[in-house]
């Protein structure tokens, strides 16, 4: 499950941040946009950089420039992320791994696109003869089967919390009215048809 959510919730996502979160960052900006075609789909291609000068031994996010591309036609989903991290040390940059991330869209689950396949690759700085490696992780998505949650999915406690205190919440629309009403006129009509089918025999006999 946590790969599943991993994979799922990076649509959106650069580096474990949203692209709000980013935009929201100071340090953080969009250099250009440009429309690209790939595989006869127009996409949004960004081109970005995160000036974070911070110690690489202090922060956990190293600066980077690099591209960022979107699918408008998929709820503005991240396609392909193709960065270069920059790790600074004593106010010099000591070296560089790129990382790439490569998402595969798969079926729609009501209007949202499920990721089919995602993988991500970085490499050593290339320039280093200690550092130069190259890892890789892929996530696959096999089958999606969606489901409607249960009501107590909704409260605290299901997670082992406790529940707000001091606040009535709401009690869910009950539609039992409905059917019942329904159920009623359905239950008279087929007994004005059997009276009325009934009597047709009777008044032909007269």
């Amino acid at each position: 499950m946590p790969y599943l959510q991993t994979a799922s919730v990076r649509r959106w996502r650069v580096f474990d941040k949203s692209l709000r979160e980013w935009l929201a960052t100071p340090e953080f900006a969009v250099v250009r946009v440009r429309p690209i075609m790939h595989e006869g789909r127009q996409l949004a291609e960004l081109t970005v950089e995160y000036k974070n000068q911070q110690d690489i031994r202090t922060t956990a996010m190293p600066a980077f420039t690099g591209r960022i591309t979107l699918d408008p036609e998929r709820h503005w989903c991240i396609c392909q992320v193709d960065c270069v991290m920059h790790h600074i040390r004593d106010g010099s940059v000591v070296a560089r791994i790129p990382s790439q991330r490569f998402t595969e869209f798969g079926e729609m689950v009501g209007t949202y696109p499920m990721p089919k396949v995602v993988r991500g690759v970085i490499k050593g700085d290339p320039q280093s003869s200690t550092r130069h490696f190259v890892a890789t992780d892929t996530y696959t998505i096999t089958k999606v089967i969606p489901r409607k949650p249960a009501e107590r999915e909704f409260t605290l406690s299901h997670y082992g919390l406790p529940e707000a205190l001091g606040h009535q919440f709401a009690a869910p629309t009950s539609y039992l009215w409905l059917w019942m009403v329904l159920g009623a006129i359905a239950l008279l009509t087929v007994a004005w048809l059997l009276v009325k089918y009934c009597r047709k025999p009777a008044q032909a006999a007269r």
